[in-house]
């Protein structure tokens, strides 16, 4: 639960540090959720 918070809080400092959500910074959101899913079934 505290590492899905944790995406989701990148996830809204990523959109407000890019005026524009651009394809570059969807891609880095998709990026951190497939590090997390992997961080996730690791444990």
């Amino acid at each position: 639960m505290k590492l899905n918070q944790t995406c989701e809080a990148f996830k809204c400092l990523l959109f407000h540090q890019t005026e524009n959500v651009s394809t570059h910074s969807r891609i880095e959101v998709l990026t951190v959720k497939n590090e997390a899913k992997l961080i996730t079934d690791q444990s």
